[in-house]
């Protein structure tokens, strides 16, 4: 029987050994998680922090279910090599693994950012669970905390703390938050009702360095003010690849894969933070229905199994504290594409369509419109190309993004990386074998998980 390890904290990996074992596998199954917590939802963690969900609620599987089901979980080890030619990782604690069959999810660290003070007690890292369990039980003694971030998964997490009523600060280096995805004019609006609600953002600055003896007390901006705190929190952070330097993996700036999982190693796969594209929507976390598509792939890939083509829609769902907010489809703003954004300032309500140069709807972005049959219209709009003109009586009020520059687009996205794919492991177009490689390269901007609020 083959030797299957998972490393890192990923729900795709039980995904992945339920799909295993329907195809018949045969195999013994262990799940490393050197952060120290179980497979859990990593993007139900803002949920947490503001108390709509309990620690339990965010854990993927019972203890019951691994026993049952004969999966080894290992919490409790800090890894020190890991050996892909003799198939071995070997820990801390002098154990070794071996294993025929590996799939990297998670690296047991991220690169923080080198500046002054990064080592203090008080730095965590919001996309990890013993990091916002620490945050969380800390409350109390908490005044100011601050994020470094320009994501919607940063957002969602300022939200919460906020709702905790802490004083909450976003530091951003752009001109307005989510420039990706937002016009900036709506983004000014999201920026205004989340200060509404206790959060401050102070753009176009970045943290220089971070001041306290051993614990953090404060941080210096690059325009030299001074801001006290009591934490301090990154998330957009590359994972730390040093325990893979020695290997025969290729190695820049990320792990080179074929396919978004396929790595120059037989039987070596990455997935979730570490695939290619990691997510249409969030390059640090994939969404619940991304990491579905992932597990089917990978689980075809090992048991060599061609799966029938599954059409799907980029889709996610998250809260900034009381605003919810659903993505479909394409919602980058891609070079030359349009928009047009409807507002209701009565019901405190934002609808923005992303639309192609011709005026074909790729994708729409509605803020405090969550119901269900917004859902199966907006998605049904998308489906069949709806044209601007169709819902835009005043076509002087779409905007039109500006053209490629230089030869660089603002946006990785093209037009089509967001509608209905099917062989790719993301909602991202896929990568043919006769295609070059390319890299699990972390870049910017992320969004929360679907299921946030389900």
């Amino acid at each position: 029987m083959k030797k299957v390890i998972f490393l890192g904290h990923s729900i795709l990996a039980v995904k992945t050994i339920e799909l295993l074992k329907q195809f018949g596998f045969e195999g013994t199954f262990t799940i490393f998680c050197p952060q120290g917590s179980q497979p859990y939802w990593e993007g139900h963690i803002p949920a947490f922090l503001s108390n709509r969900l309990k620690l339990d609620d965010l854990y993927f599987r019972t203890n019951h279910f691994y026993s049952q089901d004969e999966i080894n979980v290992v919490t409790e080890a800090d890894m020190t090599r890991i050996n892909l030619v003799r198939r071995k990782i070997h820990t801390e604690q002098k154990n070794i693994y071996n294993f025929d069959i590996l799939v990297l999810t998670h690296m047991p660290h991220i690169n923080l950012p080198d500046i002054k003070g990064i080592n203090k007690k008080g730095i965590f890292n919001f996309r990890r669970l013993k990091d916002a369990e620490s945050l969380g039980t800390n409350f109390l003694l908490q005044e100011t905390v601050i994020l470094k971030t320009n994501s919607l998964y940063g957002l969602a997490f300022a939200g919460a703390i906020a709702q905790r009523e802490i004083e909450t600060i976003v530091i951003c280096e752009e001109d307005h938050i989510l420039r990706p995805y937002l016009p900036a004019e709506c983004s000014r609006w999201l920026q205004k009702r989340m200060e509404e609600q206790g959060v401050r953002f102070i753009l176009q600055n970045d943290i220089l360095d971070i001041l306290g003896d051993s614990d953090v007390k404060a941080i210096r901006l690059k325009t030299g003010k001074v801001i006290a705190c009591q934490a301090v929190g990154y998330g957009e952070c590359p994972p730390d690849l040093r325990l893979l330097r020695d290997s025969e993996l290729h190695l820049d700036n990320g792990i080179t894969a074929w396919n978004g999982i396929h790595t120059s190693l037989s039987d070596i796969y990455v997935c979730d933070t570490l695939a290619n594209p990691v997510s249409f929507f969030d390059p640090f976390c994939p969404t619940t229905h991304e990491l579905d598509h992932q597990a089917k792939f990978l689980a075809s890939k090992i048991v060599e199994k061609e799966l029938a083509s599954e059409d799907h829609m980029a889709h996610a769902h998250y809260q900034f504290g009381p605003f919810d907010c659903v993505f479909l489809g394409q919602c980058r703003l891609t070079p030359s594409g349009q928009t047009f954004v409807q507002y209701d300032d009565e019901r405190n309500t934002m609808i923005i369509y992303y639309a192609r140069q011709n005026g074909e709807v790729t994708g729409i972005a509605y803020m405090n419109v969550v119901r269900d049959i917004d859902l199966i219209k907006y998605k049904k709009m998308i489906e069949q190309k709806t044209p601007l003109t169709d819902i835009c009586d005043d076509l002087s009020a779409v905007h039109v993004n500006p053209p490629e520059q230089n030869g660089h687009a603002d946006s990785p996205a093209t037009d089509d990386a967001a509608g209905d794919q099917s062989d790719s492991p993301s909602s991202v177009a896929p990568h043919s074998d006769g295609e070059q490689p390319v890299i699990s390269q972390p870049r910017d901007q992320v969004i929360e998980d679907e299921t946030i609020l389900k």
